[in-house]
């Protein structure tokens, strides 16, 4: 179950570094390709020590990062309607 934590501190991570990739995009600000390196790097490394120090836990780490991530997305995607309803 460690790995799950694991996953969920990654996907927080991930969350955070695509979202400001994306406002930087829509937003028609300077593209910061490193966030986009940055955000991939993450994802291998964190599989990588998880796949070489706790292998069994590897399915743990890759659903708390999805379910980070997809949590994440609907949390953002509520709050910014609310504020355009606003």
């Amino acid at each position: 179950m460690i790995g799950f934590l694991i996953g969920l501190c990654c996907g927080l991570i991930q969350f955070i570094l695509l979202s400001r990739f994306t406002e930087s995009l829509t937003k028609n600000r300077k593209i910061p390709i490193l966030l986009a390196f940055l955000q991939i790097f993450v994802l291998i490394i964190t599989l990588l020590v998880c796949a070489l120090l706790i292998p069994k836990e590897l399915i743990w780490v890759a659903s708390g990062i999805v379910s980070f991530l997809i949590a994440g997305a609907v949390i953002k995607f509520i709050i910014v309607r609310k504020k355009d309803q606003s």
